[in-house]
């Protein structure tokens, strides 16, 4: 006589079941949420990605450093990117040229140099790299070296904000500084003509005399112009025409692009302005008003550059510092045709 045997399963296992099942649900609802939301990036940032261009995968992404700056390197055809480590490492410098990466840890006066490293800009010469209100300066061919991967600074250039970005077009060296009501205020501030307080700026010099100081011709130099800007601008770069391009980002928000034709700018009163150093009052001072493009961009935009009449920039936001860009596909550095929109 056989025996019935009851298959069902017991409650206990029923129970220790219910586990895997939520997260398996869990798991569902992210990746239905992440598909989703890497679809309707196109729709809301349908003109942004109407003029972008990748470029490649923005170098050292996931050995720890944040990018922060890029620039390209016209005499070496060679793409340059400065980061700052969050740990004790060296912040840095890579030079991409088409397949080959070379990374060069950063330093200054025989120590390794851990600043917050902001915007870089290159000439044949020097190239230039921003941090806490100085222009840290590199030899361009240094950058181009194969043999070694210690990059020294040869030179450190006051400046009279706190230097977060930097652009140059071979005639002259934009530096300028970011502001958020979070961050510390470096002193300079304008008034709009809408009574709105303008508390970043950006110092235009000529570049023989950045350069004059590297030599040591001239002991002391004083920019030629300076903008007052708005707040959360990570980049600028100015156009063959005179416009000026402005990357704001900060957070999970929203980056954009701005772009400001001459029209769109004006010449302060000296009545509305203050600077910290107040040896700059007799120099212009021009207030960036109402842009003529507002391009809205992912978040987390960085340094700008312009190569060949198009705006190259990357975000910071694929780095391990921040990673949530690696799930929406901002590793690389890219290009943007903005003259489509113009």
């Amino acid at each position: 006589m056989s025996e019935n045997i009851d298959n069902k399963p017991s409650k206990l296992t029923l129970i220790w079941k219910i586990p895997y099942a939520i997260i398996g649900f869990i798991a569902i609802i992210i990746a239905v949420l992440w598909g989703s939301l890497n679809t309707f990036k196109y729709a809301i940032y349908s003109e942004y990605y109407s003029v972008k261009e990748d470029l490649g995968v923005i170098p050292g992404l996931n050995d720890g450093p944040t990018p922060q700056g890029i620039c390209y390197q016209d005499d070496y055809d060679t793409y340059l990117f400065s980061s700052y480590s969050s740990n004790d490492e060296p912040s840095r410098v890579y030079a991409k040229k088409g397949e080959e990466v070379r990374e060069y840890y950063l330093y200054y006066e025989g120590e390794a140099f851990r600043g917050h490293v902001g915007g870089i800009a290159s000439e044949p010469t020097y190239t230039y790299i921003t941090d806490d209100g100085t222009l840290k300066v590199v030899l361009t061919e240094d950058l181009m070296s194969t043999s070694s991967y210690d990059l020294n600074i040869i030179c450190s250039i006051d400046i009279n904000n706190s230097s977060d970005f930097v652009f140059t077009n071979g005639e002259y060296l934009y530096v300028g500084e970011f502001y958020r009501y979070n961050y510390e205020w470096y002193g300079n501030k304008v008034v709009t003509k809408e009574n709105k307080e303008y508390l970043a700026i950006c110092e235009k010099y000529n570049l023989e005399d950045i350069d004059g100081m590297i030599e040591g011709t001239i002991s002391s130099i004083s920019p030629v112009e300076i903008y007052a800007l708005p707040n959360c601008v990570q980049g600028f770069a100015v156009d063959n025409k005179g416009g000026i391009y402005l990357s704001t980002s900060y957070g999970l928000g929203n980056s954009h692009l701005y772009y400001y034709k001459e029209s769109d700018m004006y010449l302060a009163d000296p009545s509305d302005v203050s600077l910290k150093n107040t040896e700059l009052s007799d120099i212009p001072v021009y207030v960036l008003y109402t842009p003529t493009l507002d391009l809205k961009c992912p978040p987390m935009f960085e340094d700008l550059d312009i190569v060949e009449g198009k705006v190259i920039t990357l975000a910071e936001s694929a780095s391990n510092k921040y990673i949530f860009g690696k799930f929406f596909f901002t590793q690389n550095f890219i290009s943007l045709d903005v003259n489509k929109l113009l």
